[in-house]
């Protein structure tokens, strides 16, 4: 058994919304912004899940 992890998308892909679904959203609610906040969520806990683990 292998004490490694990996974590990848599923075929479809991941799906969100972001938080302005208008036609012209503000810069800080842009397709842009939603997906940089959602790497930096993943990023995140997947690096604090490794520290973790590291440690056990």
């Amino acid at each position: 058994m292998s004490d490694r992890v990996s974590v990848s998308a599923a075929a479809s892909g991941w799906r969100f919304y972001r938080a302005d679904t208008g036609n012209e959203p503000p810069p800080e609610k842009s397709d842009e912004a939603a997906i940089a906040a959602m790497t930096k969520f993943f990023h995140d806990g997947l690096a604090d899940l490794k520290q973790k683990a590291e440690t056990k």
